[in-house]
């Protein structure tokens, strides 16, 4: 998924002869849905949230196609709406767990059916801990080490500086190293 977006951007910059617009939204979703569907899993920790959360996310790209200027444009805006919409959610059900907590759902449920966003969190043994981090650094961390993003689309997804990328990945990083190293001294 990761080298079919940069073969596409580099497609985007190099080929003199590419319409300057989006490809068609067919095409658009057919490559793009599984990847954002891991993205709001890796986020939200809950497959059928994940899947509806992209598929949200989706739908109000397609509504808005016809005004982005490139295929880039169209899946910055479409990653920003996947980690917008978990955020979301997250709050959410921080609300539902203070307020009723029998409906509070398991954070660490398993995807079924060979979910493909289940088996990048299931091969994962930091996924506990990086769910213990703040929203901020979780977000950051899952999109540089888990989509290769880099800090300038990092910054655009999340509507930040690249200071503030650069902040709040040594920061995670710093909190996942002090986790990994408590876990193994117990």
């Amino acid at each position: 998924m990761i080298t079919d977006l940069a073969t596409h951007e580099a497609a985007d910059a190099r080929a003199p002869g590419r319409p300057t617009g989006p490809p068609d939204f067919a095409a658009f979703y057919a490559e793009q849905s599984d990847g954002l569907v891991r993205l709001a899993y890796l986020l939200l920790g809950d497959a059928e949230a994940a899947r509806d959360c992209a598929q949200d996310a989706l739908t109000g790209v397609y509504g808005r196609w016809r005004r982005f200027g490139g295929y880039g444009q169209a899946l910055a805006y479409t990653r920003a709406s996947v980690v917008n919409r978990s955020r979301d959610q997250l709050r959410r059900r921080q609300t539902e767990s203070r307020h009723a907590p029998t409906l509070q759902t398991d954070a660490l449920r398993t995807a079924v059916g060979g979910d493909p966003s289940g088996q990048v969190a299931e091969r994962s043994s930091l996924w506990p801990l990086l769910r213990r981090l703040p929203d901020r650094q979780r977000e950051v961390l899952v999109l540089r080490y888990w989509l290769d993003l880099p800090e300038r689309e990092i910054a655009e997804t999340l509507g930040v500086r690249p200071g503030t990328v650069k902040a709040s990945a040594s920061r995670g990083l710093a909190t996942l190293n002090r986790l990994v190293q408590q876990g193994e001294s117990r």
